[in-house]
């Protein structure tokens, strides 16, 4: 039923250990949109001052169940309503696993 429900719109490496380590993984991994996403989060609690103009990163590890993640997005820029920021997720050993730049818009300038 769960394989009917599916179907092939999700690669297995993400929920299926077997198929993780068929494919050369130690295990299932985290997606890398799941990531990112949470990156996104950051700027949640100032939604009501701007919005996230334009969101890219590079996918530069893997995530594992289990790992903990430090999500950060230092300005690197300011220029009018516009602000950019550098974006890292980093796992507890340190390694960077995205990295990215993030352009926050003002709302009103």
């Amino acid at each position: 039923m769960f394989e009917e429900l599916i179907g092939k719109r999700s690669n297995p490496i993400h929920t299926i250990d077997e198929a993780a380590e068929k494919a050369g993984l130690p295990g299932m991994i985290a997606h890398g949109m799941w990531t990112m996403g949470n990156i996104g989060n950051l700027f949640t609690p100032y939604v009501g001052e701007g919005f996230i103009e334009k969101f890219s990163v590079r996918f530069a590890g893997m995530v594992f169940p289990g790992d903990r993640l430090t999500l950060s997005a230092t300005m690197k820029e300011a220029q009018g309503a516009q602000q950019t920021y550098e974006a890292v997720a980093a796992n507890q050993d340190g390694a960077k696993v995205i990295k990215g730049e993030i352009v926050w818009r003002l709302y009103g300038e």
